[in-house]
């Protein structure tokens, strides 16, 4: 009987540890979030790893974050995405834009690791594709872009 009663005090002690939320990630807290289309009443955002795992009220989340951040009368928003770039910028980094596409870019100088942390997202179209000698190799080099001569049209007799 005591065993009996050992096995389902470890079970429940084992339930109630695998119930509990883990600790993880860290906990942004403003006085508003705004997720990209509306600006929501809910003030926290708990980031783990580099993902947004879940946003609600400082309450309901403070107890699954290992780590707090607090501002005051601010707003959290998401990364910023600049569409039109033509090389890596990591000083815009530090004005929010988080993801960035390159529109133009020699081969040789596109980034092999993308997603390196600290750096942004780099989405790249890679070179410009023209015809020989016509923009952009006038403006940035003949590295920019690869050269594409079309055929020629077949004639009619």
């Amino acid at each position: 009987m005591r065993s009996a009663l050992g096995l389902v005090v470890v079970l429940v002690v084992c339930a109630a540890a695998a119930a509990a939320p883990q600790k993880s990630g860290t906990l942004i807290v403003g006085t508003r979030v705004f997720d990209g289309e509306r600006m929501l009443t809910a003030n926290a955002v708990l980031v783990a790893g580099r993902k947004v795992v879940a946003v609600g009220s400082r309450a309901s989340l403070a107890g699954r974050a290992k780590k707090v951040i607090a501002f005051r009368n601010a707003t959290v928003l998401p990364g910023f995405i600049d569409l039109h770039v033509h090389d890596e910028t990591r000083t815009a980094l530090g004005s929010g834009v988080t993801t960035v596409r390159n529109v133009g870019e020699p081969l040789d100088h596109l980034p092999r690791d993308r997603d390196r942390p600290g750096w942004q997202r780099i989405r790249s179209a890679g070179p410009i594709v023209s015809v020989p000698g016509g923009y952009p190799s006038t403006v940035f080099g003949p590295t920019i872009q690869l050269s594409v001569i079309a055929p020629r049209a077949r004639q009619r007799r």
